[in-house]
């Protein structure tokens, strides 16, 4: 029979149901939303008066930026959440930035923050911030302590938790120090790294990622025959002067097409593209007219 209820409990996703580690968050419970009422000064994605979510974190609905994620749940009235805050814990994101290996690669992917319950008993969201010796990190309003109710160790403040790429509770405990947080944020930064999904990725599998002229799209060889930086695969500009319709020749075709934008307006055709129109003004005089069909005819014969 417990059995049962715990089951129909999760199932049913009850804000009174905990989650324990190594179960997943469903959808339902990603979407709980919270207002944000302080942002972080060091590396914040979020303005006071933002809505927050988990849902926000999960890179499957997010555009692709997984994240794992820390974060406290504290009560303003209780001792325990004040000595936390007070100490380095409450300027957890600062003490990554430092301590955490090629923390500049990952910093997208960590998310930590403060879900904080029952403000102004005594202190406001900006006072219990200023706590920390670094200012605080990002902190939402946990009205009704909702995500408390979600997350809690022990039914008690303050809580922490732990939640890795998947959306899976990876690690909860009611203390929680700067060396063993930062050891647990590399265990789960590890493992979405080895799932190819945090930190820099190789999404064209061209062998390239940091000095990739062309993300996504396979250019191995980094061709580029303008050398505006945009490799020939995906440059959808070539600025080869003459060459209006892109394709690395000038010839009769180019002509043609630079007799159609005079028709059509010249320089301050909208018929065209930026690329097309640079590529016809092949003086460079700010205008389209014979002059460049001469000039290109020049180039065609060779002279």
């Amino acid at each position: 029979m417990k059995k049962m209820i715990i089951l129909l409990c999760f199932s049913l996703n009850f804000v009174f149901c905990v989650y324990n580690v190594g179960q997943t968050i469903s959808l339902n419970d990603q979407q709980l939303t919270r207002e944000v009422c302080h942002s972080s000064d060091l590396n914040s994605d979020y303005e006071v008066g933002d809505d927050f979510s988990l849902y926000d974190l999960n890179g499957e609905y997010n555009g692709g930026t997984y994240h794992v994620m820390f974060f406290d749940m504290s009560a303003t009235w209780w001792g325990p959440c004040y000595t936390s805050q007070t100490g380095p814990v409450g300027s957890i994101d600062y003490y990554l930035a430092t301590y955490l290996d090629d923390y500049e690669l990952y910093e997208e992917n960590i998310a930590t923050f403060a879900a904080l319950s029952d403000l102004n008993q005594p202190y406001s969201c900006d006072a219990w911030a200023n706590l920390a010796p670094n200012g605080g990190g990002d902190i939402v309003s946990d009205v009704g302590y909702g995500m408390f109710n979600l997350y809690n160790s022990q039914s008690g403040f303050p809580s922490f938790a732990f939640v890795d790429h998947t959306m899976t509770v990876y690690h909860k405990s009611n203390s929680a120090g700067t060396y063993s947080t930062k050891l647990k944020i590399q265990e789960m930064l590890d493992a979405c790294i080895a799932d190819g999904l945090c930190g820099a990725v190789d999404f064209d599998n061209d062998g390239l990622i940091d000095d990739d002229n062309c993300p996504n799209d396979y250019n191995p060889g980094q061709e580029d025959n303008d050398g505006d930086g945009v490799g020939d695969v995906c440059d959808d500009c070539h600025e080869l002067s003459g060459d209006v319709n892109d394709d690395y020749i000038i010839d009769i075709l180019d002509i043609v097409s630079v007799v159609n934008i005079i028709l059509n307006g010249g320089i301050n055709s909208p018929n065209y593209t930026d690329c097309e129109l640079a590529d016809a003004n092949y003086n460079g005089d700010g205008l389209i007219n014979v002059l460049d069909i001469i000039q290109i005819i020049n180039v065609i014969l060779g002279n």
